[in-house]
Parts: C-alpha cells; sequence; structure tokens
C-alpha cells in the first residue's frame, strides 16, 4: 500500500505540473459502465480505420487490434468510384498514445474479411472463416493465426496447414479456446444455416468433429450465425444470432457439454427489476459480447448492441452470471446509439472496448471507438488513467525521463509497445 500511495503521489505531482495547460480540461472520474468516446490522436483522417461492420476486434493491456470488415459505401481513390468494399487490413491501436497504425502485411491477408471469427489470447490472433463479396459466395474453412508481441518479427497472416475432417466453409461462426484446442460453433453458407460443432488440436493442426446434427435429438439448438458464446470451463453458451428471417432469443440458452458432448437447454433468470421484455433481453444477432472473470472467479458474460431486423437495434448493455444464469440489465449508461455488427473486447484488467458497426441513427457506419470499465481495478490503473488524462504527450517523453519521474516500467512499456 505505501509503495502504491507513493506511486499516487509521483503521479499527481506530474499532473500539478501541467495544471496551466490543462487548466480548461474536464477532471478525470472513474466511472463505472460508462461508455465515453475515446478521440484518437491524428494529423490526418487516413491515419485511422475506415468505417466499417463486420470487421472483429481483440485486445491486450497495451493495444487493441481491428481486422477485416466490410462497407457499402467506400470510394475507390483510382476511379472515385462509390463501392462496396472488404477491408484486407489489420489495425493497431495504443491505448496510451491513443494513436492508430496500420500493420504492414495487407498481401498476407485472406480475402474472406466479413463476419470472421476471431480470438486472441494477448500474444497471437486466430481468424477463422468469414466470407468475401458477394456474400456466401465464396467462404471460408481456413485458420490462421499471427503473433503480435513485441521483439517478434512481424510475419502477418500465416495459413496453418491442416488436416482431418475439416468444417465446410462458411461464415458468421464462433470460437473457443480451451486445453489446446480450438472449438468452432455454427455459421452459415449464406443459404443455410448450422449449430454444428467442430475443433482443431492446435498441437497436431488437426480437425475433428465434436457434435453434427444428423437429426432425432431429443434437442438440437437451430442453425445460426452472428451469434455469441460464452464458456465456463466445461459447457460453451450460445448467446443469440439468427438467421435471415429471425433472431434468437436470450430466455432459454443452447448449452454445450464438451466433455459428455451433449446438447441442453438452460433457462435464465430475469432481472427482477427490469420491465423491458420482462427482464430478458430481446432476441437478437450481430450484437458483440465480451466474457470476464473476476476475482473470486465468477464469470460474468456482457452482451452489447445487436439487432432484430433492421429497424429494432439496441444500444443497451446486458450482463449474465453464468453461474445463476441470472441477467441484470446495466443501466448506468447506455451506448450513444443503437449499434450492431459490431465488435467488443476486454482487458484482463476489466475495461471493454468496443469498435465500428452500423449505427442506426444515423444508418450509416461508424470508426467510433469507446470504453466503460465493468470492474473496478485496482488504483494503480486509475492512476495511470488521470495521469494520461492530463498527459496526453506523455509518449514523447524518453523512456528514462519517465523512469526518473516515478512511473512504474510496466506502465512506461504502454507507451512503447508497438508491434513495428
Amino acid at each position: 500500500m505505501a509503495l502504491l500511495m507513493s506511486f499516487y503521489a509521483r503521479m499527481r505531482n506530474i499532473q500539478q505540473k501541467n495544471e496551466i495547460s490543462n487548466k480548461n480540461k474536464e477532471n478525470y472520474a472513474f466511472k463505472l459502465y460508462t461508455f465515453e468516446r475515446i478521440f484518437p490522436i491524428v494529423s490526418d483522417q487516413r491515419e485511422i480505420p475506415h468505417p466499417r461492420s463486420g470487421h472483429r476486434i481483440g485486445c491486450n493491456s497495451t493495444n487493441l487490434y481491428v481486422y477485416g470488415g466490410y462497407t457499402p459505401q467506400y470510394v475507390d481513390p483510382a476511379s472515385g468510384i462509390l463501392m462496396q468494399h472488404l477491408f484486407n487490413e489489420l489495425w493497431q491501436f495504443n491505448f496510451a498514445t491513443r494513436k492508430w497504425m496500420l500493420l504492414p502485411g495487407q498481401e498476407t491477408i485472406p480475402p474472406e474479411l466479413a463476419s470472421v471469427a476471431l480470438i486472441f489470447d494477448g500474444k497471437t490472433l486466430m481468424v477463422y472463416g468469414g466470407t468475401n463479396l458477394p456474400f456466401g459466395e465464396q467462404s471460408s474453412n481456413k485458420l490462421y493465426f499471427c503473433v503480435l508481441t513485441k521483439g517478434n518479427f512481424y510475419h502477418g497472416m500465416q495459413l496453418v496447414d491442416a488436416s482431418g475432417s475439416m468444417p465446410p466453409p462458411m461464415y458468421g461462426q464462433a470460437l473457443v479456446y480451451h486445453n489446446g484446442y480450438l472449438y468452432v460453433i455454427g455459421g452459415t453458407t449464406g443459404y443455410d444455416y448450422t449449430c454444428d460443432i467442430h475443433r482443431i488440436n492446435l498441437s497436431t493442426m488437426k480437425w475433428e468433429d465434436v457434435f453434427i446434427d444428423t437429426g432425432g435429438l431429443d434437442y438440437m439448438p437451430a442453425g445460426r450465425y452472428r451469434h455469441e458464446v460464452a464458456f465456463d470451463g466445461e459447457h460453451i453458451y450460445i448467446l443469440g444470432g439468427g438467421t435471415n428471417v429471425t433472431a434468437f432469443d436470450l430466455e432459454y440458452i443452447p448449452t454445450f457439454n464438451i466433455n459428455e458432448k451433449k446438447w441442453a437447454k438452460k433457462q435464465t433468470k430475469r432481472d427482477p427489476i427490469e420491465r423491458q421484455n420482462c427482464g430478458i433481453p430481446e432476441p437478437r444477432m450481430c450484437h458483440s459480447c465480451v466474457q470476464y472473470k473476476d476475482e473470486n472467479n465468477e464469470i460474468y458474460v456482457y452482451i452489447i448492441g445487436g439487432n432484430n431486423g433492421p429497424d429494432t437495434v439496441y444500444n443497451e448493455m446486458w450482463r449474465l452470471q453464468l453461474s445463476t444464469l441470472q441477467w441484470t440489465k446495466i443501466t448506468n449508461k447506455p451506448l450513444p446509439f443503437p449499434v450492431y455488427f459490431n465488435s467488443a473486447c476486454v482487458t484482463q484488467e476489466g475495461k471493454m472496448y468496443l469498435f465500428g458497426g452500423i449505427n442506426r441513427d444515423e444508418s450509416k457506419r461508424t470508426n467510433y471507438l469507446h470504453s466503460a470499465w465493468i470492474v473496478i481495478p485496482k488504483l494503480s490503473e486509475m492512476c495511470w488513467e488521470s495521469l494520461l488524462h492530463y498527459n496526453p504527450n506523455l509518449c514523447k517523453s524518453s523512456k528514462a525521463e519517465l523512469l526518473n519521474q516515478g512511473i512504474p516500467a510496466h506502465f512506461i512499456e504502454r507507451l512503447y509497445d508497438n508491434i513495428c
């Protein structure tokens, strides 16, 4: 505690030195469950990702990564013609410097860039499936990975040379990683929908079928795409999703036991305070989702946004406690606009980030980045946020200068931890 208070005192001293230049700046205040827009530091709009939907994001404590995506309103630089466009891009956003960087290696990115499935463990990005244009006519069943750690030579996206019983090419799947296996759940060809489960052994790179719907079962969830999943170490929970005609409910959740290889349908508990839809999130698809395990090993799942048809789009956030299946609507402050085909991720410290999607209010795609704390973090994290709030140009100082000012080395590294 003494060390922490010493750190706080040093941070406060640095902030006071900048009071003159920051005298009109709003005071820093920690806010739980409150979405705030992050404004990047740029000199040219070409230094930020184009508005998009159908992309995926992942993050660690330092950086956020945006992969792929789609827009129907892209002006071709060569011809000036307005056209549909898929983004063969991987962007990096540094939280501390608030700067975007387009990573090299675009030639290594596969063409199926809409509604891919993505998982990021903080070091390695894994991307599976997705579709090219026209949607569904060229889909993927290939797995790519990309190592995103400082000090490693950046190779771009690397195709996995896989064998075994490969899943059919699809898009809109969901992923779970567990004990050396990557599970792929559901998806669509553009015409047919499935909730089948496949997995690949990441040591042998061999695929195998986990569960295939052959009919005659007491219970098998309907096929779907653009669903999200949660995982408790034994059960995969299927959250929403839909087809071209319907979105699935969130009161009864399809649950798959990976050990017994059996499906079950579990009823969730209603929020006793929330009256909307009797305390259960309304059916939806194309929402975003994050999962967070707290210090008591309780797993909480958050769903954000989503839609049930083009006219029913949500700007709300709901929380599901997996151990009790209790829903709670987070009412502190909703998203600033209803959004779907968005993507979310969460840091290990408990800060959620939300990027892009279709803004229903403006009927267009967005490239806004929002964040919200979903836990109360360590005091040192609040100190670091406060320091960056009052000192946005901290990265212009050298590492030696920052160390001499008493800033812990692991925070300083966040300023300079870029891949390229």
